[in-house]
């Protein structure tokens, strides 16, 4: 299917999705359209050959950034919730973009401590308050150079407090919000 038909089909479902459902764990509280848009870029600016992804849900953002990879790029996106895992995968495979992506059910802190992968860029949008949990796995996985956007940065701005003042005081790190969607806060490792 058309990748923007069938993004659109997927925008509409989860603003309708999370209006309706009243459980948390039942929304699937998706990027913007703009954010997406962001990603795709960065993407195509960054070229990265391997893109790690915490935080699944439908699988909304994981096409945006799966969109442009390069030839054999690839991307895994983990996520905690099996039933939403098997949903990503579905819309994974409407797209035709299976060979490039591997859904992973699983916590990010188990996978990046059970991992000793290097990735060229890091998307977050996962519960905000485990981020430190898993803040040293986080970075060491992210190679000199790569790039690091973590959602919601001005939307939680204050959940997100203790992970940004952790970065701003690790001297391998570059970082600043940007005014995109729901704010992203992105990190550069030197």
């Amino acid at each position: 299917m058309n990748f923007y038909n069938y993004i659109e089909i997927m925008e509409r479902k989860g603003l309708v999705n999370d209006y309706k459902e009243t459980v948390k764990d039942n929304k699937y509280l998706n990027i913007t359209k703009d954010t997406g848009a962001f990603l795709d870029m960065m993407v195509c600016i960054i070229k990265p050959r391997k893109v790690l992804e915490i935080g699944t849900s439908n699988g909304y953002s994981t096409l945006w950034l799966a969109k442009n990879l390069p030839e054999k790029g690839k991307l895994i996106t983990i996520e905690k919730q099996s039933n939403k895992a098997k949903e990503s995968m579905s819309n994974i495979k409407k797209v035709g973009f299976e060979d490039k992506v591997t859904v992973v059910v699983g916590t990010a802190q188990k996978y990046l401590v059970s991992n000793n992968e290097m990735f060229d860029m890091i998307f977050i949008d996962a519960n905000r308050l485990e981020y430190l949990d898993y803040y040293d796995s986080l970075i060491a996985s992210l190679r000199c150079g790569g790039l690091l956007v973590c959602d919601n940065a001005i939307s939680h701005e204050e959940e997100l407090k203790p992970f940004t003042c952790m970065v701003g005081e690790d001297t391998r790190l570059l970082s600043f919000t940007l005014n995109v969607g729901k704010g992203e806060f992105l990190v550069y490792k030197y």
